[in-house]
């Protein structure tokens, strides 16, 4: 079972590489799993989907008017590009059979804006709320960015959905400039944009592992029936040992993220 995980050889390892590489290993072996069964792979589109259509529209008519005109311009493409992905998803739904039986767990950022004390809805109130809005968009955006090379298994099985999976990152890493750049614009402080950027950050990273412990369990309770029992009982063990950890799962800060974080607006 660990082999065909594929991790590292042990001498390239040190503890914090050996843990990044088997949660990636561990999470391409999942998405290999997900892509080979119909029913795993519709709640995985569906839940995307869900991701793309909740929250994040819900928050821009709130955040319009608290924007200079330029920026007003970049909201509104992020919400239509929010609107493009979430008919995507809705598209490769009905081409893998329609939408599953039963809804997946709650979406992410309703998640994250919980953890956060509710930011989304005082979207608008002042320039900090609006600040705080924007940053918690933005921290979404990052886990998506992270997320595609777990993705690529799906591939062999399920290349309308690779294809839109990657065509979407591509779309968040933009997201995130322009969060970055929108949330300057309303926080001008650089110390505390940076601030409460590190806050909603932390927020996601606490945040993050409860929803994919949830979901897996989701997945593993109602489909990969032909799952080897012993792998069941490894992605099983995993979350359960996330849980009682607590452990936070931050986004790990790759160039090109560092550099949306820190660009202007294209």
């Amino acid at each position: 079972m660990l082999d065909a995980l594929a991790l590292p050889q042990p001498s390239t390892l040190t503890l914090s590489t050996a843990r990044a590489a088997f949660i990636t290993a561990l999470s391409r072996r999942w998405m290999q799993r997900v892509g080979a069964d119909a029913g795993a792979l519709r709640s995985t589109l569906a839940a995307y989907r869900d991701t793309e259509s909740s929250g994040e529209a819900q928050a821009f008519p709130y955040l319009l008017p608290h924007l200079p005109p330029r920026l007003a311009r970049l909201a509104q493409r992020h919400a239509a590009d929010e609107a493009r992905h979430a008919a995507g998803f809705e598209a490769l739904l009905d081409a893998h059979g329609g939408a599953p039986d039963l809804p997946p767990p709650p979406e992410p950022l309703a998640m994250m804006d919980a953890a956060a004390g509710g930011v989304l809805v005082y979207a608008g109130r002042d320039a900090e709320s609006t600040g705080r809005a924007l940053l918690l968009l933005m921290a979404l955006e990052r886990r998506f960015v992270e997320r595609l090379p777990v993705v690529a298994p799906v591939a062999p099985v399920a290349p309308d959905a690779a294809r839109l999976m990657r065509q979407v990152t591509a779309d968040e890493l933009n997201h995130v400039r322009w969060c970055a750049a929108m949330s300057r614009a309303v926080v001008p402080d650089p110390a505390r944009w940076k601030a409460l950027r590190d806050e909603l950050v932390a927020v996601e990273a606490r945040t993050f592992p409860l929803y994919l412990f949830a979901f897996t369990d989701y997945i593993l309770y109602h489909h990969l029936a032909q799952m080897p029992a012993a792998e069941r009982a490894l992605f099983r063990g995993v979350c359960r040992l996330g849980r009682a950890l607590g452990t936070p799962m931050p986004v790990v800060e790759t160039p090109a993220l560092v550099t949306a974080e820190r660009g202007g607006v294209r």
